[in-house]
């Protein structure tokens, strides 16, 4: 998957919150992909904070 594709999917799960829906999104892959950054760009845009967890 593209990471545009993945910030699309990803603003709207955000966007979904505001109206009382609720779906876990989970992200993996290689190391080095742009995971975290993809996830803190949209993050940023929509004005939540985001905790980085890294196991």
């Amino acid at each position: 998957m593209r990471p545009e594709q993945v910030s699309k999917i990803l603003t709207q799960e955000f966007e979904s919150v505001i109206h009382g829906h609720h779906t876990p999104v989970m992200l993996w892959g290689a190391p080095g992909i742009g995971k975290s950054q993809i996830i803190s760009q949209v993050a940023v845009e929509h004005n939540v904070p985001m905790i980085d967890i890294r196991l």
